[in-house]
């Protein structure tokens, strides 16, 4: 312990990269996305493929709210545009720390060459992306899964006795009335789980528990908020069943709703007795309506069992939402487009696509890599919109081509935003098959 006190204190910058390098399929604080005045196909695409503004919320930097209430020496900058993060670079830090994703890898690589130019001592990676190879390279020093205890250490010479939870609101305008708020509850981080296309398990390794005192008192401050609607933001809610339920009945003694992203097969058979204790609203991962593809990817549960909880969440009203992979081994343009007729039965609030994506930090990576089935290392593309390995029946043209097609015909006709956005797709359409027309005109007249 007296080797924390003696040693000097560091001062300390926390960041994510800043806005502008955060695609649109990211809904963040302070962008608002409206379909009307998108000007591209692409970007109607993308947008109908945004869970976070289907769903009606925004994604705040949850790591660096949690670094902050931990270590409350560091200063935090959430989303910020590259001039305000030039200018936060002139206020003597000893360190910068940078959060980040691996498609975020060179933004992240370029905010580290600034602060090193403007004299910062070190530069930390943060989040998924610290594990992106090359990362050692700009990098003085990298953090992997919860940092907080290893950052108080770091930076305020001792260790964290218990964490401690951040006070997180967003709004979630699916759910609430304009205006309000629902207020961010994690019972634990990491998943125990080991789907093998899941970065998470490897991220964290294993998960850790936020105590139920820490969760009580953040109700009792959104309660005194006036929220009364809790975003259960944990990866796998219910994974740990026994303080789950515990923090289940915390929620319902001070009768709030509830939303939680789980598994079909932690959720399945009790749903009716969650909904009697606030339970709202889920995000599940189907992933595929390919049992092979499932067995392969280690998800452990099968089609039979996620169209059974889908169809109990349809019988309790609770809206559902999730997401589906696609490329993966055992599917062809025939298959997915035959999978995707069954996925088109079900009720499913939002869906979101993407394409499998080998990331760096996946068992499976190195070994592509040396096998040749790894395309290119372009980070920027490793975002679940671009195939960037050899799939045995799929080019990457072909999957673009299956992930817009699954985007544009596949969707809940409840779903407001997202109609919005494909009506928006349809005139951007209409307008370029009339200029391609009046093109030809001009040209056949000339002619």
């Amino acid at each position: 312990m007296d080797f924390y006190i003696n040693k000097k204190r560091k001062k300390a910058l926390l960041t994510t990269v800043p806005m502008p390098e955060i695609s649109i399929i990211n809904q963040v604080p302070g962008r608002i996305i409206r379909p009307n005045e998108l000007d591209s196909i692409e970007d109607c695409l993308i947008v109908a493929n945004n869970e976070s503004f289907l769903g009606g919320r925004s994604q705040p930097a949850i790591g660096l709210h949690f670094l902050k209430e931990n270590v409350p020496s560091v200063d935090i900058l959430e989303f910020p545009k590259w001039d305000d993060y030039e200018e936060a670079l002139k206020n003597n830090y000893d360190v910068v720390g940078i959060s980040f994703y691996t498609t975020h890898f060179y933004a992240a690589k370029k905010m580290a060459k600034m602060a090193k130019e403007a004299g910062i001592k070190e530069v930390w990676a943060g989040n998924f992306g610290a594990l992106t190879p090359g990362v050692s390279d700009y990098f003085d020093r990298a953090f992997i899964g919860c940092a907080e205890n290893d950052l108080k250490i770091a930076l305020e010479n001792e260790a964290i006795k218990e964490v401690k939870h951040p006070v997180i609101t967003t709004p979630f305008s699916a759910v609430l009335r304009s205006g309000e708020k629902a207020g961010y509850i994690f019972t634990s981080r990491g998943c125990k789980f080991k789907c093998e296309f899941c970065c998470s398990p490897i991220f964290f390794q294993g998960s850790d528990t936020i105590s139920l005192s820490e969760i009580e008192r953040v109700l009792d401050i959104y309660r005194d908020m006036g929220i009364n609607y809790i975003n259960v933001g944990d990866e796998t809610f219910l994974q740990n069943h026994g303080h789950a339920k515990k923090v289940i009945n915390l929620m319902h003694k001070r009768d709030m709703k509830w939303f939680c992203t789980s598994r079909a097969d932690l959720i399945l058979g009790n749903v009716e007795e969650l909904k009697e204790k606030g339970f709202n609203s889920v995000y599940m991962g189907i992933e595929s309506m390919n049992d092979d593809n499932l067995l392969d990817q280690n998800k452990g549960q099968y089609t039979e069992k996620i169209i059974a909880v889908l169809d109990e969440l349809k019988h309790y009203g609770i809206s559902t939402s999730g997401t589906y992979i696609l490329g993966l081994d055992k599917d062809t343009k025939e298959s997915i487009k035959n999978d995707l007729e069954r996925l088109n039965k079900l009720l499913i609030n939002i869906l979101i696509f993407i394409i499998f994506t080998p990331y760096p930090e996946l068992p499976l990576y190195p070994k592509w890599k040396k096998d040749g089935k790894i395309i290119h290392d372009n980070w920027k593309e490793y975002d679940g919109l671009h195939m960037v390995f050899k799939h045995p029946f799929l080019s990457p043209e072909e999957a673009k081509e299956t992930l817009n097609y699954a985007v544009c015909n596949v969707y809940s006709p409840y779903n407001y935003n997202k109609r919005r956005v494909l009506r928006r797709l349809d005139q951007l359409k209409r307008e370029k098959e009339s200029l391609k027309v009046q093109t030809r005109e001009v040209l056949t007249i000339k002619n």
